[in-house]
């Protein structure tokens, strides 16, 4: 399985991902890990980016990459076999990115970027303002592939699918 799992901030995709990963026993590779450096949070170039991406491709049968892939949405998708899209209500991922910040200042979370007060604004902004333009794009040119979870109840429906290896099914 070649899994992509995108989604607005604080939607749960990296949770997602390594619950499939246990799962499923699949290498999990995070965007943030690929758009930025391992020890500090500056960023790579889109050129870098893209031979990461291209080298996770190439060498691994099996992946799951999750994050919000803007640059690279069309190389990754058209490589998935299975798309995740996680859709959730604005109030469901305002308490989520509260919660996940709260775990970041608390030390349960590690991130790979400083987290300031212009980034937690820009989240909030993003939150509030995503127009799913990626999912729309997603709808039109890979509908067989693209699974959209709405809330944790389909997410639930979704993995039992996924465990009786019905995931078609589910669709």
């Amino acid at each position: 399985m070649k899994l992509l799992i995108l989604g607005p901030v604080a939607a749960g995709k990296t949770t997602l991902a390594k619950e499939l990963a246990e799962e499923l026993d699949i290498k999990v590779f995070g965007m943030d890990r690929i758009i930025h450096y391992d020890t500090t949070s500056a960023k790579r170039s889109v050129s870098e980016q893209r031979n990461i991406i291209n080298d996770i491709i190439k060498n691994n049968r099996e992946w799951i990459i999750e994050g919000m892939p803007r640059t690279h949405l069309e190389v990754l998708a058209a490589n998935a076999t299975t798309i995740i899209y996680l859709d959730y209500d604005v109030k469901v991922l305002r308490k989520n990115l509260n919660k996940r910040n709260r775990d970041i200042l608390n030390g349960k979370i590690e991130i790979q970027y400083d987290l300031t007060d212009e980034l937690l604004e820009k989240m909030n902004n993003y939150i509030e303002n995503d127009k799913r333009e990626d999912m729309f794009y997603l709808m039109k040119k890979y509908p067989r592939k693209l699974f959209i979870i709405k809330n944790k109840k389909e997410l639930k429906k979704f993995f039992a699918a996924l465990r009786e290896g019905e995931i078609l099914k589910y669709q």
